[in-house]
C-alpha cells in the first residue's frame, strides 16, 4: 500500500516535471518565433538569415536557462503555496 502511495506521489512530481519544462520550451519558441518573424520584416531577410542570427545562437543558452529554472522551481515549491 505504502509502495503504491509513493509510487502515485512520484508519477505526480514527474508529471509536473514535464509539464513545468514542456511550458518553458513552447514559451520559448514562441519567442522565437515572434522575434524571427520581426526580424525577417525589419531587416527584409529570409528565414535562413533570420534564424542563424536570432534562434542558432541561443538555443543551448536557453535550454541551459531551462534547466536551471526547472531546478529552482522545484526547490523553492517546497516553501511557496502557490505551486501547490
Amino acid at each position: 500500500l505504502y509502495s503504491s502511495a509513493a509510487s502515485d506521489v512520484y508519477k505526480r512530481q514527474v508529471v509536473k516535471l514535464v509539464i513545468t519544462v514542456v511550458a518553458m520550451v513552447l514559451g520559448d519558441v514562441a519567442c522565437f518565433a515572434i522575434g524571427t518573424v520581426w526580424f525577417m520584416v525589419v531587416t527584409n531577410n529570409t528565414v535562413a538569415v533570420a534564424l542563424t542570427y536570432c534562434v542558432i545562437p541561443y538555443i543551448i543558452p536557453d535550454i541551459a536557462k531551462i534547466v536551471v529554472a526547472t531546478i529552482i522551481a522545484n526547490r523553492v515549491k517546497k516553501y511557496v503555496q502557490i505551486f501547490n
